[in-house]
Protein backbone atom coordinates (compact mmCIF):
# COMPACT_ATOMS: atom_id res chain seq x y z
CA UNK A 1 0.00 0.00 0.00
CA UNK A 2 1.33 3.46 -0.91
CA UNK A 3 1.16 6.56 1.27
CA UNK A 4 -1.59 7.97 -0.94
CA UNK A 5 -3.67 4.80 -0.60
CA UNK A 6 -3.12 4.79 3.17
CA UNK A 7 -4.31 8.42 3.35
CA UNK A 8 -7.49 7.59 1.46
CA UNK A 9 -8.18 4.66 3.83
CA UNK A 10 -7.89 6.92 6.89
CA UNK A 11 -10.08 9.56 5.24
CA UNK A 12 -12.77 6.98 4.47
CA UNK A 13 -12.57 5.34 7.94
CA UNK A 14 -11.01 7.72 10.48
CA UNK A 15 -12.07 5.39 13.30
CA UNK A 16 -10.13 2.42 11.85
CA UNK A 17 -7.07 1.47 13.89
CA UNK A 18 -5.75 -0.64 11.02
CA UNK A 19 -5.97 2.26 8.56
CA UNK A 20 -4.05 4.58 10.87
CA UNK A 21 -1.44 1.92 11.57
CA UNK A 22 -0.88 1.48 7.83
CA UNK A 23 -0.50 5.21 7.33
CA UNK A 24 1.97 5.46 10.23
CA UNK A 25 3.93 2.53 8.82
CA UNK A 26 4.08 4.09 5.33
CA UNK A 27 5.26 7.43 6.73
CA UNK A 28 7.87 5.72 8.87
CA UNK A 29 9.09 3.80 5.83
CA UNK A 30 9.33 7.11 3.95
CA UNK A 31 11.57 8.49 6.70
CA UNK A 32 9.05 11.07 7.96
CA UNK A 33 9.96 11.95 11.57
CA UNK A 34 6.39 12.99 12.39
CA UNK A 35 5.26 9.39 11.83
CA UNK A 36 5.65 9.04 15.62
CA UNK A 37 2.70 11.39 16.06
CA UNK A 38 0.60 9.25 13.71
CA UNK A 39 1.56 6.10 15.64
CA UNK A 40 0.44 7.79 18.86
CA UNK A 41 -2.86 8.82 17.28
CA UNK A 42 -3.39 5.21 16.18
CA UNK A 43 -2.81 4.07 19.76
CA UNK A 44 -5.31 6.65 21.04
CA UNK A 45 -7.94 5.47 18.55
CA UNK A 46 -7.41 1.86 19.68
CA UNK A 47 -7.78 2.91 23.33
CA UNK A 48 -10.95 4.88 22.62
CA UNK A 49 -12.52 1.91 20.81
CA UNK A 50 -11.89 -0.43 23.74
CA UNK A 51 -8.96 -2.25 22.08
CA UNK A 52 -6.72 -2.10 25.14
CA UNK A 53 -4.11 -4.62 24.01
CA UNK A 54 -3.85 -3.05 20.55
CA UNK A 55 -3.23 0.32 22.18
CA UNK A 56 -0.59 -1.20 24.45
CA UNK A 57 1.14 -2.97 21.54
CA UNK A 58 1.28 0.17 19.37
CA UNK A 59 2.64 2.19 22.28
CA UNK A 60 5.37 -0.23 23.33
CA UNK A 61 6.41 -1.31 19.82
CA UNK A 62 6.28 2.01 17.94
CA UNK A 63 6.51 4.97 20.32
CA UNK A 64 9.84 6.29 21.64
CA UNK A 65 10.45 5.44 25.28
CA UNK A 66 10.05 9.07 26.34
CA UNK A 67 6.53 9.12 24.83
CA UNK A 68 5.39 5.81 26.29
CA UNK A 69 5.05 6.86 29.94
CA UNK A 70 2.61 9.68 29.23
CA UNK A 71 0.46 7.56 26.94
CA UNK A 72 0.34 4.59 29.36
CA UNK A 73 -0.69 6.90 32.21
CA UNK A 74 -3.58 8.12 30.05
CA UNK A 75 -4.46 4.54 29.11
CA UNK A 76 -4.66 3.39 32.73
CA UNK A 77 -6.68 6.47 33.72
CA UNK A 78 -9.08 5.99 30.80
CA UNK A 79 -9.80 2.35 31.66
CA UNK A 80 -9.65 2.58 35.44
CA UNK A 81 -11.77 5.78 35.62
CA UNK A 82 -13.85 5.65 32.43
CA UNK A 83 -16.46 8.15 33.64
CA UNK A 84 -13.75 10.82 33.84
CA UNK A 85 -13.36 10.65 30.05
CA UNK A 86 -16.17 13.16 29.44
CA UNK A 87 -18.30 12.80 26.31
CA UNK A 88 -18.76 9.19 25.29
CA UNK A 89 -19.45 7.49 21.98
CA UNK A 90 -22.77 5.59 21.72
CA UNK A 91 -22.82 1.98 20.63
CA UNK A 92 -21.95 1.52 16.96
CA UNK A 93 -20.77 5.12 16.59
CA UNK A 94 -18.50 5.83 13.60
CA UNK A 95 -16.82 9.22 12.98
CA UNK A 96 -17.63 10.87 9.69
CA UNK A 97 -15.25 10.50 6.74
CA UNK A 98 -12.72 13.29 6.30
CA UNK A 99 -12.83 15.14 3.01
CA UNK A 100 -9.48 16.26 1.54
CA UNK A 101 -7.46 16.55 -1.63
CA UNK A 102 -4.03 14.93 -1.87
CA UNK A 103 -1.41 17.42 -3.13
CA UNK A 104 0.66 16.46 -6.13
CA UNK A 105 3.88 17.75 -4.59
CA UNK A 106 5.46 15.03 -2.42
CA UNK A 107 6.51 17.14 0.56
CA UNK A 108 3.08 18.75 0.74
CA UNK A 109 1.53 15.26 0.58
CA UNK A 110 3.60 14.11 3.56
CA UNK A 111 2.61 17.20 5.53
CA UNK A 112 -1.05 16.56 4.82
CA UNK A 113 -0.65 12.84 5.63
CA UNK A 114 0.63 13.71 9.11
CA UNK A 115 -2.24 16.17 9.62
CA UNK A 116 -4.73 13.52 8.51
CA UNK A 117 -3.17 10.76 10.64
CA UNK A 118 -3.27 12.92 13.78
CA UNK A 119 -6.78 14.30 13.19
CA UNK A 120 -8.80 13.08 16.20
CA UNK A 121 -12.03 14.97 15.43
CA UNK A 122 -14.98 12.76 16.22
CA UNK A 123 -12.88 10.12 18.01
CA UNK A 124 -14.64 9.59 21.36
CA UNK A 125 -14.15 6.93 24.06
CA UNK A 126 -16.61 4.04 23.82
CA UNK A 127 -19.49 4.00 26.27
CA UNK A 128 -18.34 0.78 27.94
CA UNK A 129 -14.58 0.59 28.30
CA UNK A 130 -13.55 -2.52 30.23
CA UNK A 131 -10.11 -3.29 31.54
CA UNK A 132 -9.00 -6.71 30.25
CA UNK A 133 -8.86 -9.47 32.82
CA UNK A 134 -5.20 -9.41 33.83
CA UNK A 135 -4.23 -12.58 35.68
CA UNK A 136 -2.97 -11.48 39.12
CA UNK A 137 -3.06 -7.77 38.29
CA UNK A 138 -6.78 -7.14 38.06
CA UNK A 139 -7.11 -5.60 41.52
CA UNK A 140 -3.73 -3.92 41.99
CA UNK A 141 -3.15 -0.19 42.26
CA UNK A 142 -2.91 2.07 39.23
CA UNK A 143 0.78 2.65 39.99
CA UNK A 144 1.57 -1.07 40.01
CA UNK A 145 -0.39 -1.64 36.81
CA UNK A 146 1.49 1.22 35.16
CA UNK A 147 4.84 -0.29 36.24
CA UNK A 148 3.78 -3.61 34.74
CA UNK A 149 2.78 -2.06 31.41
CA UNK A 150 6.03 -0.09 31.23
CA UNK A 151 8.32 -3.01 31.98
CA UNK A 152 6.93 -6.23 30.53
CA UNK A 153 8.90 -7.14 27.42
CA UNK A 154 7.07 -7.51 24.08
CA UNK A 155 7.82 -10.69 22.12
CA UNK A 156 6.52 -10.52 18.52
CA UNK A 157 6.16 -13.95 16.90
CA UNK A 158 5.60 -15.36 13.42
CA UNK A 159 3.78 -18.60 12.68
CA UNK A 160 5.97 -21.49 13.82
CA UNK A 161 8.10 -19.45 16.25
CA UNK A 162 8.68 -21.01 19.68
CA UNK A 163 7.73 -18.87 22.66
CA UNK A 164 8.76 -21.55 25.19
CA UNK A 165 10.98 -24.54 24.50
CA UNK A 166 10.74 -27.81 26.39
CA UNK A 167 13.84 -28.36 28.51
CA UNK A 168 14.65 -24.67 28.97
CA UNK A 169 15.46 -23.43 32.47
CA UNK A 170 14.30 -19.86 32.87
CA UNK A 171 12.05 -18.09 35.32
CA UNK A 172 9.54 -16.14 33.28
CA UNK A 173 5.93 -16.32 32.21
CA UNK A 174 4.15 -14.83 29.21
CA UNK A 175 0.97 -12.83 28.80
CA UNK A 176 -0.51 -13.70 25.41
CA UNK A 177 -2.41 -10.75 23.95
CA UNK A 178 -2.63 -11.55 20.24
CA UNK A 179 -2.76 -14.79 18.29
CA UNK A 180 -3.14 -18.53 18.74
CA UNK A 181 -0.67 -21.03 20.21
CA UNK A 182 -0.25 -24.77 20.62
CA UNK A 183 1.31 -26.51 23.61
CA UNK A 184 3.27 -29.62 22.66
CA UNK A 185 5.45 -32.10 24.52
CA UNK A 186 8.03 -34.61 23.38
CA UNK A 187 7.68 -37.82 25.34
CA UNK A 188 10.90 -39.34 26.65
CA UNK A 189 10.03 -42.87 25.60
CA UNK A 190 9.07 -42.25 21.96
CA UNK A 191 10.34 -38.71 21.21
CA UNK A 192 7.03 -38.14 19.48
CA UNK A 193 5.49 -34.70 19.80
CA UNK A 194 2.11 -34.77 21.54
CA UNK A 195 -0.37 -31.90 21.37
CA UNK A 196 -1.39 -31.02 24.92
CA UNK A 197 -3.52 -27.94 24.33
CA UNK A 198 -4.35 -25.02 22.07
CA UNK A 199 -4.36 -21.57 23.63
CA UNK A 200 -6.04 -18.42 22.36
CA UNK A 201 -5.06 -14.94 23.49
CA UNK A 202 -5.61 -13.39 25.95
CA UNK A 203 -4.14 -15.89 28.38
CA UNK A 204 -1.14 -16.55 30.60
CA UNK A 205 1.35 -19.38 30.01
CA UNK A 206 4.52 -20.60 31.71
CA UNK A 207 3.72 -19.02 35.07
CA UNK A 208 4.70 -22.09 37.06
CA UNK A 209 8.37 -21.46 36.21
CA UNK A 210 8.31 -18.43 38.51
CA UNK A 211 7.87 -20.73 41.51
CA UNK A 212 10.21 -23.58 40.59
CA UNK A 213 13.47 -24.11 38.70
CA UNK A 214 12.30 -27.29 37.02
CA UNK A 215 13.03 -27.29 33.28
CA UNK A 216 10.12 -26.48 31.00
CA UNK A 217 7.89 -29.52 30.58
CA UNK A 218 6.44 -28.51 27.21
CA UNK A 219 6.92 -26.12 24.29
CA UNK A 220 4.57 -23.28 23.31
CA UNK A 221 4.50 -22.54 19.58
CA UNK A 222 2.78 -19.66 17.76
CA UNK A 223 0.36 -20.87 15.09
CA UNK A 224 -0.02 -17.44 13.47
CA UNK A 225 1.43 -13.95 13.76
CA UNK A 226 1.14 -13.34 17.49
CA UNK A 227 2.31 -11.15 20.34
CA UNK A 228 3.30 -12.16 23.86
CA UNK A 229 4.77 -10.22 26.79
CA UNK A 230 7.48 -11.64 29.04
CA UNK A 231 7.30 -11.17 32.81
CA UNK A 232 10.40 -12.52 34.55
CA UNK A 233 11.12 -13.28 38.17
CA UNK A 234 13.09 -10.08 38.78
CA UNK A 235 10.24 -7.89 37.55
CA UNK A 236 7.79 -9.84 39.67
CA UNK A 237 9.96 -9.23 42.75
CA UNK A 238 10.16 -5.51 41.92
CA UNK A 239 6.39 -5.33 41.59
CA UNK A 240 6.05 -7.27 44.84
CA UNK A 241 8.06 -4.60 46.66
CA UNK A 242 5.57 -1.99 45.45
CA UNK A 243 2.55 -3.99 46.59
CA UNK A 244 2.80 -6.63 49.33
CA UNK A 245 -0.27 -8.42 47.91
CA UNK A 246 1.48 -9.17 44.65
CA UNK A 247 3.33 -12.42 45.42
CA UNK A 248 0.63 -13.99 47.63
CA UNK A 249 -1.99 -13.25 44.96
CA UNK A 250 0.23 -14.75 42.30
CA UNK A 251 0.69 -17.97 44.28
CA UNK A 252 -3.07 -18.14 44.89
CA UNK A 253 -3.73 -17.74 41.17
CA UNK A 254 -1.15 -20.38 40.32
CA UNK A 255 -2.69 -22.92 42.67
CA UNK A 256 -6.17 -22.13 41.35
CA UNK A 257 -5.13 -22.61 37.71
CA UNK A 258 -3.21 -25.81 38.38
CA UNK A 259 -5.96 -27.26 40.52
CA UNK A 260 -8.60 -26.51 37.90
CA UNK A 261 -6.50 -28.33 35.31
CA UNK A 262 -6.21 -31.22 37.73
CA UNK A 263 -9.97 -31.36 38.26
CA UNK A 264 -10.49 -31.84 34.54
CA UNK A 265 -7.88 -34.55 34.06
CA UNK A 266 -7.53 -36.70 37.21
CA UNK A 267 -9.88 -39.71 37.62
CA UNK A 268 -9.47 -39.42 41.40
CA UNK A 269 -12.23 -36.78 41.36
CA UNK A 270 -14.61 -38.55 39.03
CA UNK A 271 -17.02 -39.67 41.78
CA UNK A 272 -17.06 -36.38 43.69
CA UNK A 273 -19.52 -33.63 42.84
CA UNK A 274 -18.24 -30.13 42.08
CA UNK A 275 -18.60 -28.81 45.65
CA UNK A 276 -16.86 -31.88 47.07
CA UNK A 277 -14.03 -31.57 44.56
CA UNK A 278 -13.41 -27.94 45.42
CA UNK A 279 -13.49 -28.63 49.18
CA UNK A 280 -11.12 -31.55 48.71
CA UNK A 281 -8.58 -29.65 46.66
CA UNK A 282 -8.70 -26.55 48.86
CA UNK A 283 -7.52 -28.78 51.70
CA UNK A 284 -4.22 -29.52 49.96
CA UNK A 285 -1.12 -27.45 50.65
CA UNK A 286 0.93 -26.23 47.67
CA UNK A 287 4.48 -27.35 48.46
CA UNK A 288 7.61 -26.40 46.46
CA UNK A 289 10.08 -29.29 46.36
CA UNK A 290 13.88 -28.94 46.11
CA UNK A 291 15.87 -31.01 43.58
CA UNK A 292 16.49 -34.60 44.73
CA UNK A 293 14.19 -34.17 47.72
CA UNK A 294 12.77 -37.47 49.01
CA UNK A 295 9.00 -37.06 49.39
CA UNK A 296 8.30 -40.57 50.66
CA UNK A 297 10.87 -42.86 52.28
CA UNK A 298 10.70 -46.61 51.92
CA UNK A 299 9.72 -48.51 55.10
CA UNK A 300 8.14 -45.38 56.62
CA UNK A 301 4.48 -44.32 56.46
CA UNK A 302 3.84 -41.63 53.88
CA UNK A 303 3.51 -38.19 55.53
CA UNK A 304 0.60 -37.37 53.26
CA UNK A 305 -1.24 -37.98 50.04
CA UNK A 306 0.60 -36.22 47.20
CA UNK A 307 -0.47 -35.06 43.76
CA UNK A 308 2.30 -33.97 41.41
CA UNK A 309 1.62 -30.59 39.83
CA UNK A 310 4.94 -29.84 38.17
CA UNK A 311 8.05 -31.93 37.59
CA UNK A 312 8.73 -35.64 37.44
CA UNK A 313 8.63 -38.09 40.36
CA UNK A 314 10.79 -41.21 40.34
CA UNK A 315 9.59 -44.23 42.31
CA UNK A 316 12.49 -46.31 43.63
CA UNK A 317 12.83 -49.49 45.65
CA UNK A 318 15.77 -50.69 47.72
CA UNK A 319 16.94 -54.19 46.86
CA UNK A 320 18.57 -56.85 48.99
CA UNK A 321 21.97 -55.36 48.13
CA UNK A 322 20.93 -52.02 49.65
CA UNK A 323 20.88 -50.18 46.31
CA UNK A 324 17.93 -48.08 45.18
CA UNK A 325 16.55 -48.88 41.73
CA UNK A 326 14.03 -46.81 39.82
CA UNK A 327 10.96 -48.90 39.08
CA UNK A 328 8.46 -46.29 37.81
CA UNK A 329 7.77 -42.62 37.20
CA UNK A 330 4.89 -40.40 38.14
CA UNK A 331 3.85 -37.56 35.82
CA UNK A 332 2.03 -34.31 36.39
CA UNK A 333 -1.50 -34.80 37.66
CA UNK A 334 -0.76 -38.23 39.12
CA UNK A 335 -0.95 -39.11 42.81
CA UNK A 336 1.38 -41.12 45.01
CA UNK A 337 1.58 -42.26 48.61
CA UNK A 338 -2.13 -43.20 48.68
CA UNK A 339 -1.85 -46.76 49.97
CA UNK A 340 0.65 -46.01 52.71
CA UNK A 341 -1.22 -42.87 53.72
CA UNK A 342 -4.70 -44.37 53.65
CA UNK A 343 -3.86 -47.55 55.61
CA UNK A 344 -1.03 -46.04 57.71
CA UNK A 345 1.43 -48.66 56.46
CA UNK A 346 5.16 -48.38 55.81
CA UNK A 347 5.71 -47.46 52.20
CA UNK A 348 7.07 -50.20 49.95
CA UNK A 349 8.92 -47.61 47.84
CA UNK A 350 10.63 -44.24 47.98
CA UNK A 351 9.59 -41.27 45.85
CA UNK A 352 12.04 -38.54 44.83
CA UNK A 353 11.81 -35.49 42.54
CA UNK A 354 15.18 -35.31 40.74
CA UNK A 355 14.66 -31.75 39.44
CA UNK A 356 12.37 -30.59 42.21
CA UNK A 357 8.92 -29.26 41.41
CA UNK A 358 5.55 -28.59 43.00
CA UNK A 359 3.20 -30.98 44.77
CA UNK A 360 -0.16 -30.78 46.48
CA UNK A 361 -0.03 -32.44 49.90
CA UNK A 362 -2.91 -33.61 52.10
CA UNK A 363 -1.93 -34.32 55.71
CA UNK A 364 -3.57 -36.74 58.15
CA UNK A 365 -5.40 -34.18 60.30
CA UNK A 366 -7.00 -32.46 57.31
CA UNK A 367 -7.92 -35.84 55.79
CA UNK A 368 -9.80 -36.84 58.94
CA UNK A 369 -11.83 -33.64 58.75
CA UNK A 370 -12.59 -34.25 55.08
CA UNK A 371 -13.82 -37.78 55.76
CA UNK A 372 -16.73 -36.28 57.68
CA UNK A 373 -17.49 -33.72 54.95
CA UNK A 374 -17.17 -35.93 51.85
CA UNK A 375 -18.83 -39.35 52.20
CA UNK A 376 -17.41 -40.67 48.92
CA UNK A 377 -13.83 -39.73 49.65
CA UNK A 378 -12.76 -43.07 51.16
CA UNK A 379 -13.94 -45.01 48.14
CA UNK A 380 -12.16 -42.68 45.70
CA UNK A 381 -8.92 -42.96 47.63
CA UNK A 382 -9.18 -46.73 47.89
CA UNK A 383 -9.43 -46.93 44.12
CA UNK A 384 -6.35 -44.74 43.89
CA UNK A 385 -4.46 -46.81 46.45
CA UNK A 386 -5.03 -49.97 44.40
CA UNK A 387 -3.34 -48.49 41.34
CA UNK A 388 0.06 -50.14 40.84
CA UNK A 389 3.19 -48.07 40.69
Amino acid sequence: MSTREAMRAVGDRPGSVRARVRLASELQGDGIAQSVQVWEAAAKVAAAKGEFFHALAICRLHLPRQHQGRFLEELVRLYRSPMAAGTRAPSGYMPRPIKFQIPLQEQAMFTQAVQLGTNMNGILPATELQMPSFPVFGEVSDGLLLSLLQNIVPVPLRAGDALILQGQRDQSCFLLTHGRFRVVQKRDDTQQEVLLAQVMAPDLVGEISLLTRVSRRASVIAEQVSLAWRLDGQLLENLGRQDARMLPEFRKLLKHRLVNNLLRSNPLFGELDETQRQNFLRSFDLVPVDPNAVIIQQRRPSPGLFILLHGKAVVAQQGMDGRNRAIAERGEGQAFGAESFLYNRPSATSVVLPEGGLVLRLNTQTFQQLQRQIPGLDRALQVLAQQKL
